[in-house]
């Protein structure tokens, strides 16, 4: 874990430079979100990703990550839309279909979850993968 930590704060400290030294690096906020994220810091990861889209509104990416980071903010209505957003521009982003299914199914929309689920079910990545093809059991 030490390690795991170790390289974390170094990637951090990294994009923290980028940042600084370029301010409207879009993918730089919307890869340091996802770092943030990971690491815990939700508010800030939320702060970062809507800079990412706000400077590029073309990152379909970035749109299905701030959906996460909205979710995991219980900003429910808003991850919706960041997710639908994502997939407008880009329908192959796995995640935004699970994060999407995630939200319908918390809205009690069991059609068009498992709809989102069957999507993400596609994903070449196994955790998105194995993820829906639990939701949908």
């Amino acid at each position: 874990m030490l390690a795991g930590t170790s390289r974390a704060l170094e990637a951090q400290y990294h994009f923290e430079k980028a940042i600084a030294a370029k301010p409207d690096y879009a993918e730089a906020h919307h890869h340091y979100g996802v770092l943030l994220a990971q690491m815990g810091s939700n508010r800030k990861a939320l702060a970062e990703l809507q800079a990412a889209v706000r400077l590029d509104p073309n990152l379909a990416e970035a749109y299905s990550d701030l959906g996460s980071a909205l979710a995991a903010q219980g900003q429910v209505e808003s991850a919706a839309e960041a997710y639908r957003h994502a997939l407008q521009m880009k329908p192959d982003p796995y995640e935004a279909h699970l994060g999407l299914g995630r939200i319908l199914t918390y809205k009690g929309d069991a059609t068009e979850a498992r709809a989102e689920y069957e999507e993400a079910a596609k994903s070449p990545d196994p955790n998105v993968r194995e993820a829906a093809r639990n939701a949908l059991r």
